[in-house]
């Protein structure tokens, strides 16, 4: 009985990828630099910050740059920002329709009735 080449193969192929997923963070060491707008747990101000993530698993490993300081690359706290699995967002602020956008606002003159029309007899 012989064994068709595409079994082996198939096992080798997946040997090689378990292979990178357990040793890749050790052996390839990648990082991405992404800027998230959030409320700082700490400072309790909305916050401005760039975080040095693996390309691994997305884990932050590093805050870059954050503008609660001055200047936003001396960043001087525990950076408790980081351990968050989901970082807070701005309070939800709510404000009268017409504050949105100026093209909402409705004049008086809009609002009056118009009058009718006056046909000639």
């Amino acid at each position: 009985m012989v064994i068709p080449w595409i079994i082996p193969a198939a096992l080798a192929a997946a040997l090689v990828l378990l292979l990178v997923r357990t040793l890749g963070p050790r052996l390839f060491d990648g990082t991405l630099t992404w800027r998230y707008t959030f409320r700082c747990p700490v400072k309790k101000q909305d916050v401005e910050a760039d975080f040095r993530e693996s390309m691994w698993d997305g884990r932050r490993l590093d805050v870059e740059r954050c503008t609660a300081f001055t200047p936003p690359e001396d960043v001087r706290c525990d950076k408790a920002c980081q351990l968050l699995d989901r970082l807070p967002q701005e309070p939800v602020r709510f404000r009268p329709l017409g504050a949105l956008c100026s093209c909402w606002r409705l004049k008086a003159s809009v609002l009056a009735p118009t009058p009718a029309p006056r046909g000639d007899p």
